[in-house]
This record gives structure tokens, sequence and C-alpha cells, in this order.
């Protein structure tokens, strides 16, 4: 039996968040076990969900990048995805530089959040594909 990807979403936007958690649940097969508006909060979640990925917004009180930093350092197999309106190559660099796998701009759609996610939780790597060919 193939098991749910458990998630946790973590964006200071309370609206945002709710739409985030309400587009993955269009797939049956990802779980969202925790939500928070912090760095501190995506920490605790992290530790205390053991998520199979956690999304994570670069701009939060705390600094995104600075929480993905702390979850990749955990004893955890978490894989963190940053999610953003940010599409500065800096920002990508210092997030993949903190152990981050993906990085998603918030103008996606729910289709491809899935499959991004999918993608991610099956081992890869993804990068929104309006910034690949920069950082390529």
């Amino acid at each position: 039996m193939v098991e749910k990807t458990r998630i946790v979403v973590v964006d200071d936007h309370a609206l945002l968040r709710a739409g985030l958690v309400r587009a993955l649940a269009l797939d049956p097969m990802i779980e969202i076990v925790g939500e928070g508006a912090s760095a501190e909060e995506a920490i605790e979640l992290a530790k205390v969900h053991a998520p199979d990925l956690i999304l994570l917004d670069i701009s939060m009180p705390g600094n995104g990048i600075e929480a993905a930093r702390a979850i990749h350092g955990l004893p955890i197999p978490t894989r963190v995805v940053m999610l953003t309106v940010s599409g500065d190559d800096d920002d990508v660099l210092r997030a993949r530089e903190a152990g981050a796998v993906g990085y998603i701009l918030k103008g996606i759609d729910a289709r491809d959040l899935i499959m991004a996610v999918t993608s991610v939780k099956a081992g890869g790597s993804f990068i929104a594909p309006d910034l690949a060919p920069r950082l390529l």
C-alpha cells in the first residue's frame, strides 16, 4: 500500500496558507499534518510531525531560509520546499544552500503544485520553470 505524503505548510498569510492546504487536498495521497505562520513554528512542526515535506515561505517572521537551514539540520528526513513570490536569483541560491530541494513561486496553480510536491517526495527537486533557465 502506498503511503500518503505528509506535508506541513508554513506561511504567515493565513488566507494564502488556507488556499495552499485546500489546493493540496485535491490529491487524496496528500495529508496536511500541520500549519504554521513563522520560522519558529516551522521548526517545531517539523520536530513534532516529522513530515515528508514542508512548504516554507521565505518572507515570514523568523526568516524562512533560516528555518530551512534548521530543519535540514534535524535528524529527520524532511524535504524542504520554498514557496515565495521572490524570483530573485540570490534568494533561490540561498534557499538551496540552506538545504531546500524545491523552489516554487506563489503564482503556481493547484495541479502544478501537486506535481511539484509529488516530484520532491519521490526524491527529485523542483525549481519554478520561470527561474530554471536563468539559474542553469
